[in-house]
């Protein structure tokens, strides 16, 4: 699939392709999953977290059953990468780490 989404430029309209991976996270969830991110490596010693805590962290947190690849997939997809846009912040994806520089 395109990194754009599932359209492809030679698929007639209405001709989409419909995910059904598990269940899609909103704008909102993936919110307070930053604030809790942002939290989590502002409170580590080093200011380095591995992405596979985060991931525990936001499903011991959240109040809904989310399976742990949807989580993982959403931070790794979209807010990871939107943290590493921030001048502190730098997203490591190979090693799977988020680093806090102070």
């Amino acid at each position: 699939m395109c990194q754009y989404g599932p359209h492809r430029a030679d698929s007639p309209p209405g001709d989409e392709l419909t995910i059904t991976d598990g269940p899609a996270t909103s704008d909102d969830q993936r919110r307070e999953w930053r604030r809790w991110v942002v939290e989590a490596v502002g409170s580590a010693d080093a200011g380095v977290v591995p992405v596979d805590h985060l991931v525990d962290l936001i499903a011991d947190r959240e109040p809904e059953e989310t399976s742990r690849s949807t989580i993982r997939t959403a931070l790794t997809g979209t807010v990871l990468p939107a943290l590493d846009r921030e001048p502190v912040f730098e997203y490591d994806a190979d090693r799977e780490l988020l680093i806090k520089y102070t």
